[in-house]
């Protein structure tokens, strides 16, 4: 994603039906500004919401609520890489 000394906004779509979400870091005043369009209601948003967080420690927070690893059973060639790719492919 971006740097925290980027000059350009960037932004992705996330999905892991049914639910798809978008995620943008937007240069403001010399920080980043991490924004989240969420269509679906929850438990922190009555509908459709831009959601704003302070930092990306927050936003993955919320995206580690949102998609959770899953638990693909033993047996399963690259289990823990498969389980844990929704969640962690944005901390980077």
């Amino acid at each position: 994603m971006a740097s925290e000394n980027s000059k350009k906004a960037v932004a992705c779509i996330l999905v892991r039906a049914p639910e798809a979400i978008c995620l943008a870091a937007v240069p403001v005043a010399n920080a980043l500004k991490w924004v989240l369009f969420d269509s679906h209601k929850r438990s922190e948003h009555e509908g459709a919401a831009f959601l704003e967080f302070e930092g990306k420690e927050q936003l993955a927070a919320y995206l580690d609520a949102l998609f959770p690893a899953l638990d693909l059973g033993e047996g399963f060639e690259g289990a823990e890489l498969f389980a844990t790719l929704g969640t962690t492919m944005y901390r980077h």
